[in-house]
């Protein structure tokens, strides 16, 4: 006894030897399907004088087996507002993936985005791009339905951060104590230093009165043999002229 099996479009998909079950007095074989859809099948029997005997049926196969939804991902995480964040997942079915969406949720959990994902071929991973606009911490669910109505899930989180200040972010507070001690020693520094050299200078004396503390000057020196000229009254008189009268 044989059992033949075909497909939906009738092609042959085995032709098996029935075995006779003397418990349930049955002639069976069995097998195992990985593609779901509606199958016929025909029993074929032979008795001893070649005589052949036949029945069909049919029978269908279904898809029950939920997709795989794995290794969730946000990049770049943490972002910043206004930055394009990749969401993603790997995706997998036991027949076939249909379609994968991902759904973003605010804080709130209110949806801020529902995206149908892309397959990247280079990552093998669904895939979908949103740019936020709005710190904060989000999470994402990525769905997956195979071609039998099927659904699996699976979440992540990422964080929004507030986009930096104009010319870079801000002075680290360890950094600003650092600073501040390094300008505090530096003025203990000039302030003692001013203390001591107005210690070591001699004040300078009252007006009118004499420094004698400073040693006197010595006489200016005159060239050996030099003595100023001598001139006598009569002299004089005689250049200046008589005296003019009142």
């Amino acid at each position: 006894m044989f059992i033949q099996i075909l497909d939906g479009t009738l092609q042959p998909v085995a032709n098996l030897t029935a075995t006779f079950d003397s418990a349930g007095g049955r002639y069976y074989a069995l097998r195992s399907f990985t593609s779901p859809g509606t199958y016929t099948y025909h029993v074929w029997a032979r008795d001893a004088a070649g005589n052949w005997g036949t029945a069909q049926g049919t029978f269908t196969v279904q898809d029950s087996i939920d997709p795989s939804v794995t290794l969730p991902r946000a990049v770049p995480n943490p972002s910043n507002v206004s930055d394009v964040v990749n969401l993603s997942a790997i995706v997998t079915d036991n027949v076939g993936v249909d379609t994968v969406y991902i759904e973003i949720f605010d804080a709130n959990s209110q949806s801020v985005a529902n995206l149908t994902a892309t397959f990247d071929s280079a990552s093998g991973r669904y895939y979908a791009t949103r740019a936020i606009s709005t710190a904060g911490t989000y999470t994402y669910r990525v769905w997956a339905k195979d071609a039998a109505g099927n659904w699996a899930t699976a979440s992540g989180t990422f964080v929004v951060s507030a986009a930096s200040p104009p010319g870079g972010a801000p002075v680290s507070p360890v950094l600003w104590v650092f600073v501040i001690i390094v300008v505090a020693a530096a003025a203990l520094s000039f302030f003692l230093w001013s203390r001591r050299r107005r210690k070591s200078s001699p004040a300078a004396p009252p007006a009118g009165e004499t420094d004698t503390s400073a040693p006197p000057a010595p006489p200016p020196s005159s060239p050996p043999g030099w003595a100023p000229a001598q001139t006598n009254r009569d002299e004089m008189d005689d250049m200046l002229g008589p005296p003019s009268r009142p």
